[in-house]
């Protein structure tokens, strides 16, 4: 499974209520947009637009950023494009997703090795990390007025 995949699965299933909530605000049935995430399901696929819409929905950008990542780029928002949001909020929010990260790390190296799963994982959790950095950077750039 590549990591847009990987991405699209963890953001659809990230809590309990994700997949339910995205699939009301998207429009797209409950099991058709599990069934879109499934590395197993060969029927159902996700297309770019329902991608983007799911992220606008859920306001997770991490399929966007596996992509980027995929072909060597990164990906920062624009000026203005993000909610006036507090830059203390955006750089605790960003603190607590290291820590997290740095846990998940600690965990999945205590037997000396890191399995696919334990990959994967960390990978979902370092694009959860890269999305709270890019939200603190928008929060930044729209604190700084005009050029």
């Amino acid at each position: 499974m590549s990591r847009v995949e990987n991405a699209a699965y963890a953001l659809v299933h990230a809590n309990r209520d994700r997949a339910r909530d995205v699939a009301e605000r998207t429009g797209i049935k409950l099991q058709v947009l599990i069934n879109k995430v499934s590395p197993t399901c060969d029927r159902n696929h996700l297309m770019l637009d329902e991608a983007v819409r799911i992220e606008q929905a859920s306001g997770d950008c991490r399929i966007l950023f596996a992509h980027a990542d995929e072909l060597n780029y990164v990906c920062i928002p624009k000026p203005g494009a993000v909610d006036d949001e507090d830059v203390a909020h955006a750089l605790s929010g960003l603190c607590a997703e290291f820590g997290d990260y740095l846990r998940k790390v600690d965990e999945s190296m205590r037997d000396g090795r890191v399995t696919p799963n334990e990959r994967r994982m960390l990978e979902n959790e370092l694009a959860e990390m890269v999305a709270s950095a890019m939200r603190l950077q928008g929060v930044l750039a729209s604190k700084g007025g005009k050029r």
